[in-house]
């Protein structure tokens, strides 16, 4: 019912083709959907005592830092710091906006940047980011995973799916394919597996 962002034919793309895509969620969308990818990002690698905060300055050395997420996390007894920009714009993100991320996780002595966008990505941008340890997070409509190819391969079970399935997905520039966002990891394959059976118990299927 959607398209496999990890299917080995995905190899041979030579470039993003969501690279100018730009999301139709509101800010105000935004600015929670961040949170919620966040948390069930945690809940999914099963971080130990995992908080998070959005809106916060932090300082360091009498210099101020606007930081839109912050979150932590323990690991082997080690408090770890995220350090989380969520860019809402139509334009793909440019490399010195990574720039920007990276010296704040620098100055502020972080252990991992973040950058959410509701855009694509600059060439420039993945390149720093990766260079840096950066991980890229593009928001995307539902729409972007979903084709039909003809009325025959529609059926009504596979349109009430589309219908009740999250509004916006979110993948992670994993790495795995070359400046390709090839990793869901919002809505979780629970969250999928869950409305697979709540629309299947509806239309009796076993």
């Amino acid at each position: 019912m959607g398209i496999n962002m990890q299917d080995n034919n995905y190899e041979k793309v030579l470039s993003n083709p969501f690279g100018n895509f730009s999301s139709s969620i509101t800010p105000d969308e935004f600015e929670e959907y961040c949170l919620t990818v966040l948390q069930e990002w945690a809940n999914l690698d099963n971080l130990k005592d995992f908080t998070i905060t959005n809106n916060i300055k932090l300082r360091k050395n009498d210099e101020e830092y606007q930081i839109d997420v912050y979150a932590e996390c323990t690991v082997i007894n080690v408090k770890l710091k995220f350090l989380v920009e969520c860019k809402h714009q139509k334009r793909p993100v440019e490399r010195d906006e990574v720039i920007l991320l990276n010296e704040k996780v620098r100055n502020l002595a972080a252990h991992k940047g973040i950058l959410i966008s509701t855009s694509g990505f600059q060439s420039g941008a993945l390149e720093r980011a990766k260079e840096n340890g950066i991980a890229l997070i593009q928001i995307m409509d539902k729409i972007i995973i979903f084709f039909q190819a003809s009325l025959q391969n529609i059926n009504e079970y596979k349109i009430e799916f589309q219908k009740q399935y999250p509004p916006y997905i979110a993948f992670e520039y994993s790495g795995a394919i070359p400046d390709f966002p090839d990793k869901k990891i919002y809505p979780t394959v629970k969250m999928e597996e869950d409305l697979i059976k709540k629309i299947k118990k509806s239309f009796n299927i076993e």
